[in-house]
This record gives structure tokens, sequence and C-alpha cells, in this order.
């Protein structure tokens, strides 16, 4: 059963509504929706809460087994004789003891794997939610309705933000690589437009104050992240295309020049 599948079964066992959850992560019912529908994955700060809500192990959400898996099988029909169950038993301990050593690097490399494994899924929600801050930046740029819309605009803006410093820190703390750096860099100049335009002096409440939105700045800002995420999907599908790994050294060199050219557009090259 996969993540998402365990999550929706989890849920409603326990009697929650996707809005019910959502709140107790402070995310939106659509982040829990694409949990759920394996369009994204959870970080790995959610997967703990996750976790503790239920009361499941992290094993048993990031791994493809259900929990009854790791039961005995109590069907099983017990041996003809005494001596021959004994026979069993001494050649499954004379193995086990044989074999040690090779299990446990056999555990080693497979936790290895589900941590590359929830650390890709962690780089594609990232760059999900990238492609969906910046549609909701181009809408703000050309926005022409009333305060009340632009308001709700914003609140999505801030979920959007929310999520990038959530998957980047989960990145950094995966892997220290120079991609993750850069997810980070990325995730600290979306905050950066968020407080510079739309949050009060205490990053507290929501301002809007639509006159000092510079919305020819907003939309280079736009037009580099949406070089950034197509960026991302052409060199995701080569590497998938030609059976490579995804490299995070490589994709890192792919982004350097439009993470620059991000940096420059925000304060943060100004600091």
């Amino acid at each position: 059963m996969t993540i998402g599948k365990k999550i929706q079964k989890l849920r409603k066992e326990n009697g929650l509504s996707q809005e019910q959850l959502a709140e107790k992560f402070d995310l939106s019912r659509q982040s829990i929706s694409k949990w759920e529908s394996e369009q994204s994955v959870p970080d790995i700060s959610n997967i703990v809460q996750l976790s503790e809500l239920f009361g499941v192990s992290t094993d048993y959400l990031v791994k493809d087994q259900d929990e009854d898996a790791l039961l005995p099988n109590s069907s099983k029909k017990p041996g003809h004789s005494f001596r021959k169950k004994r026979m069993i038993i001494l050649a499954a301990v004379l193995l086990i003891s044989l074999l040690s050593n090779l299990i446990l690097r056999a555990d080693l490399r497979n936790s290895q794997n589900d941590a590359r494994s929830v650390l890709d899924s962690n780089h594609a929600a990232f760059f999900e939610t990238l492609e969906e801050y910046s549609d909701e930046l181009s809408t703000i740029a050309k926005f022409e309705g009333d305060d009340d819309d632009l308001y709700e605009v914003i609140r999505r803006l801030q979920i959007h933000v929310k999520s990038l410093k959530n998957y980047a820190g989960a990145s950094v703390y995966l892997s220290k690589s120079s991609l993750s750096a850069y997810l980070l860099e990325m995730a600290n100049s979306s905050h950066w437009v968020l407080q510079e335009y739309f949050l009060d002096e205490n990053e507290k409440d929501l301002k809007i104050v639509f006159d000092e939105i510079d919305a020819d700045k907003i939309t280079q800002v736009v037009e580099v992240l949406d070089s950034i995420v197509e960026l991302e999907k052409k060199a995701r599908s080569e590497m998938s295309s030609s059976g490579k790994e995804y490299n995070d050294e490589k994709m890192a060199e792919v982004f350097d020049p439009k993470l620059a050219e991000l940096v420059k557009l925000t304060s943060l090259s100004e600091s």
C-alpha cells in the first residue's frame, strides 16, 4: 500500500475529513487531497506528525508495506513431528548466524534507498509547489478584482511559501547537496516577496496595499520561476528516459544561472 493510500485509510479510520486533517497541519485541503491521490508526498516533518497523530511508525508510512505484513503468519500449519520442527529451528538459527552481516548490509542499503526515494519525492513536491506559487504571483501581477479576491489569492500564496520552506528544510536535513542549498535559496526568495508586499511588520497578518505592489518586478520573478520549473521538468525527463538516477549536483548546475537572476530580483542580493 502506498503512502497516499495509508494516509487516506488512517484518516478515515480516525473519523477525520480532509479539511479537519489539513487544519491539524495548517495546510490546505488540496494538500491533503494531493497526498492521498499521490500527486505529492508529505515532507519529513509532516510524516513524523502523521505517525504521532495516527499512532503508527514512520517506517509504516514510508515503506510500501502494510503493518499486517510485519505480523507472524498464524495460519501456517505446525510440522508433522517435534524432531522435524527442531531440525528446522536449528537450521534457521544457523542460517541467520551465517547471513547476519549480509542482512544488516541489505537493511542499510534499503534504508538508503528509502531515504533517496523520500528525497526525490520531496524535490518533486517542491517544484510542483513552486509552479503553483508562480501561478499565484502571476495572478496578482495581473489582478483587476476587488480586495476580497486579492486577499484569498494572497492567503494561498502564504500557504505555498510555507510549503516551500518545509520542503527545502527537509531537503537540507536529508542531503547536504548543492541542490538542497539552492532549494533553500528559492524558498527564501519566495518568502521575501511575501514579506515585502503582503505581510505586516510582525509577519502575522496580511496587508493589502495594491498600489505598493511592483507588478513589473513580480512579473520578472514569475518569468524566472517558470524557467526554473521548466528546466527541472526537462532535466528530470531526460534523466528518466536515459535510465539515469536523479543527480542533485547536475540539477544544481542547471539551475545556477536562473537562481542568480532570482536572487538579484530580491533584496537577498542587497542585504
